[in-house]
């Protein structure tokens, strides 16, 4: 099972939504779906904790997508209880209003996710970069 899996609360721009993954094939593509979307398509990476996707919210017209960059890091990973987050930012493709806050000279925005975690998984920890701490 992927780090990824399961259900998320989800905070775009100021706007909650659930997100769900519910899995993930051997070429990282997502089987996921979140609120109010008509599809999501997209790829986890377990190795660089990198999630990419395009929220499809009309599927006949293109500007209404929206693509998520983020990467997952935990709080204190060895502890039960713990969260999880996946942060990063998402592009509006569209005109403002739709489907986002985007307007000419904002099309980029913060998005995060998080879920508590029951216990630690296998790999988790810090990994060491040189001197550089960091998540693993």
């Amino acid at each position: 099972m992927s780090r990824i899996t399961g259900t998320w609360t989800m905070n775009t721009n100021g706007r909650l939504r659930s997100f769900t993954v519910h899995s993930v094939d051997a070429q990282g593509r997502l089987k996921a779906e979140m609120q109010n979307t008509a599809e999501v398509v997209g790829f986890w990476s377990d190795d660089a904790r990198k999630l990419v996707f395009t929220r499809v919210i009309d599927p006949k017209d293109p500007s209404s997508h929206q693509t998520y960059v983020g990467y997952l890091h935990d709080d204190d990973p060895d502890a039960p209880g713990s969260t999880e987050t996946v942060s990063g930012t998402v592009v509006y493709f569209g005109p403002a209003g739709h489907g986002g806050s985007s307007v000419a000279t904002r099309r980029v925005f913060g998005w995060t996710m998080a879920r508590e975690r029951a216990e630690p998984q296998e790999g988790d920890g810090p990994m060491s970069f040189g001197n550089i701490r960091g998540w693993g």
